[in-house]
């Protein structure tokens, strides 16, 4: 009895994990943060000092 409920706590966690990754993955390429990243990629390129 105990080593089932362990294996379907062990699965939903499994399907837990996966659903926390998909939605990171959707957040960072949602087509509305495009400009953001843009941003954020060109950082390294910038002047030291903004004018």
């Amino acid at each position: 009895m105990l080593e089932q409920i362990y294996l379907t706590i062990r699965s939903l966690w499994v399907v837990w994990l996966l659903a926390v990754f998909v939605g990171i993955v959707a957040w960072a390429y949602w087509p509305s943060r495009r400009r953001e990243l843009q941003d954020h990629a060109n950082i390294p390129l910038r002047d030291d000092q903004e004018s």
